[in-house]
């Protein structure tokens, strides 16, 4: 039998030969082997020289071979042709023949289907029709890989390697990114191609080009990490990406999948903040060092310190100070400076790593609970606001209905024409409730 491993399949798809279905047959081991008994006490000895064939313990070491080299082979065509067609039927030789039949027929029926297909000018599926690398190749489309339904529906590039998702259309082929988008082309494939791939796209660096680092965009910062959390993260070096004869440094696999499919996105939207953290550097002074030079009533040199601070402080100081900037706080009876100052100092115990989980929890419930009493003025004004409007509107209606009874005398207007409506919700009423209770406890003192 041939192709026996992968190899040779390799070899015979390069040249151009794939075959159209590989039936396998399971046959229970004792079956093959009683029947190999059988042949061998009916050969004639003296007719027939060639005695190894029919040994049993040939064809043991055949079997152990077919056993190492199938699984390999088996893959090789199901995965690149779909070609591969299993035989379960206990052996029987007219059911293996009926079996046999039958997927015959439906291989016969799907070319069939394909040439109807095609004649007619409409979109088919190529998977199993077993055509080579380079057919495919010939034949490629100028979308190449990448999926027009996912361009036109979602403004997304995607590059799609399922060969089961393959589509000609006009004796061109077009790959899809699933079966749901395939299934979308096959039904009207003029209305996906109306939009045309765009002439850059983002190509992954090679190793060898990676070994000279070229110059990143953004100073080496992920665009997608500055795009979607706001964060300066620099990545590792081995997702560098070249879009518009530019080179770009991305964090992770996922940041490099979402901007190989909305690179623009990521390009004009990712913008350096004014300030950023500075570069550390490549050989850091260890504190260790710093002190001696002290100890030994040596000068420290403001580099040494500036280096310490970078690698010991500098992270959580920044985000002590974008933390402040975005929250603006301002305690009752504090100056904005003074109130800066407090946020900073309860920020910066919360974060501290030496805390014990316990002392930990205790001092982020008192930073949580200084932001809420910096809010909790703010929030008092909007509801006591919300009451007064309640009030003046309830003010309104009752003299409207005064004068009304005043001048007609025939009707009566009562106050149930006033709608509960005008006056506060229960939830804002008990919220109102809430904040004056904790307005009471916090600044009771100071009013």
């Amino acid at each position: 039998d041939f192709p026996l491993t992968e190899a040779q399949a390799e070899m015979l798809t390069i040249a151009g030969i794939v075959p159209h279905r590989f039936f396998v047959i399971n046959i229970p081991e004792g079956v093959v082997f009683s029947r190999c008994r059988e042949l061998e006490e009916a050969r004639d000895w003296k007719a027939d020289p060639d005695l190894v064939q029919q040994q049993e313990a040939l064809q043991r070491l055949r079997l152990e071979a077919y056993l190492q080299t199938s699984p390999s082979l088996r893959t090789y065509y199901a995965l690149n042709f779909d070609s591969i067609r299993d035989i379960n039927v206990g052996g029987l030789a007219w059911a293996t023949f009926d079996k046999a039949v039958e997927e015959t027929a439906k291989s016969i029926s799907q070319r069939l289907e394909y040439y109807r297909r095609t004649a007619a000018g409409l979109a088919t599926p190529v998977f199993g029709m077993c055509f080579t690398p380079t057919q495919l190749a010939q034949s490629e489309s100028p979308w190449r890989n990448f999926c027009p339904v996912k361009l036109t529906l979602h403004n997304e590039l995607m590059r799609c390697q399922d060969p089961a998702c393959i589509v000609e259309y006009k004796s061109l082929t077009y790959r899809l990114s699933s079966a749901e988008n395939m299934q979308l082309f096959l039904e009207d494939p003029e209305s996906f191609l109306q939009v045309h791939v765009p002439a850059a796209v983002p190509s992954l660096l090679t190793a060898l080009d990676r070994r000279s680092p070229p110059n990143c965009q953004l100073d080496g910062y992920c665009p997608v990490a500055l795009v979607e959390r706001g964060e300066l993260v620099k990545g590792p070096h081995h997702h560098m990406v070249e879009y518009q004869a530019k080179y770009y440094n991305l964090e992770t696999m996922e940041a490099k999948a979402k901007f190989y499919g909305r690179p623009m996105r990521y390009v004009r939207r990712a913008v350096l903040p004014n300030k950023k953290p500075a570069v550390r550097s490549d050989t850091p002074v260890p504190l260790a060092n710093v002190l001696v030079k002290g100890r030994e009533g040596k000068s420290v040199e403001p580099a040494d310190m500036l280096t310490y601070m970078e690698a010991s402080v500098a992270e959580v100081v920044c985000q002590g100070l974008v933390e402040s900037c975005a929250r603006r706080p301002l305690y009752l009876g504090k100056s904005p400076k003074e109130s800066a100052l407090l946020f900073l100092a309860r920020f910066f115990k919360a974060k501290n790593p030496l805390l014990t989980d316990m002392h930990a929890v205790k001092l982020r419930a008192e930073f949580e609970a200084f932001v809420g009493a910096c809010a909790l003025p703010q929030q008092l004004r909007q509801l006591s606001d919300m009451q007064d409007l309640a009030n003046e509107k309830k003010r309104e209606l009752l003299e409207l209905a005064k004068d009304q009874e005043e001048t007609e005398a025939e009707e009566t207007i009562g106050p149930s024409i006033i709608p509960s409506s005008h006056g506060l919700s229960p939830e804002d009423a008990q919220r109102l409730q809430d904040c004056c209770r904790s307005f009471d406890e916090i600044f009771g003192s100071l009013v």
